[in-house]
């Protein structure tokens, strides 16, 4: 039921996004979502919320349904790191901020919102 779980999770992520997004699996339950073409930061925050929307629909296993939360953290190229590694590491701490308000959530960051990160 696991694999059967990730791959709807896979499949309402890729349904959320634009057909220039790309969704993978990076281990476990996490996924990542490259977003190629932002024009206004403003269009992360809205495709985080469709994200987190489409995962808090509750997933059926024959009749039984199984309720369902996700956090999502998001950063900006430059404004939360100009490396990939700085990249996931500002996305990283944005994704436990939004763990931290809660369920379904999602956090949107840059290198100032966690200086600790920015100077590793």
């Amino acid at each position: 039921m696991g694999d059967a779980l990730l791959r709807e999770v896979a499949a309402r992520m890729i349904h959320a996004v634009r057909k220039t997004d790309t969704v993978a699996r990076i281990g476990g339950d996490e996924f990542i979502v490259l977003l190629p073409d932002l024009h206004i930061p403003l269009e992360i925050e809205v495709i985080a919320a469709k994200i987190v929307s489409a995962i808090s629909t509750p997933f059926l296993n024959g009749t039984r349904e199984i309720p369902l939360s996700g956090s999502v953290g998001g950063c900006t190229y430059p404004s939360g790191g100009t490396d990939a590694e700085r990249l996931l590491q500002c996305v990283d701490a944005a994704m436990y901020r939004a763990k931290g308000l809660g369920r379904s959530q999602y956090f949107v960051a840059d290198q100032q919102s966690f200086p600790t990160q920015a100077s590793r």
